[in-house]
């Protein structure tokens, strides 16, 4: 199976709610820095090996903090766990399902 199957088989995947991704089927390669445990931050998605969660990075960003003033103010931050951050919160909308009433 090639990598593009694999992703694409993953994306299928269903969990026992109907509709719902649990947090590791949506992480894809391009974001193996992003985990999600029930003891660290109360289960929220965070940078692997630290308490900053992905929330947090993108309001950063959304205030209009640079990567240089990111990495700056969390040492333990690298320029690939802020491109992960992103590139996983586009993967969560991705599969948002929206509920027209």
């Amino acid at each position: 199976m090639n990598r593009e199957d694999a992703k694409a088989q993953r994306r299928k995947k269903k969990t026992s709610r109907p509709g719902v991704l649990a947090v590791s089927e949506l992480m894809m390669e391009d974001t193996h820095r992003i985990v999600s445990d029930h003891r660290i931050m109360l289960g929220k998605p965070v940078i692997k090996g630290t308490r900053i969660p992905v929330e947090l990075i993108l309001r950063k960003l959304a205030e209009g903090m640079t990567f240089a003033k990111l990495l700056q103010a969390y040492p333990h931050l690298t320029k690939e766990d802020i491109l992960a951050a992103v590139s996983y919160s586009a993967d969560v909308i991705e599969r948002e399902e929206l509920l027209v009433s």
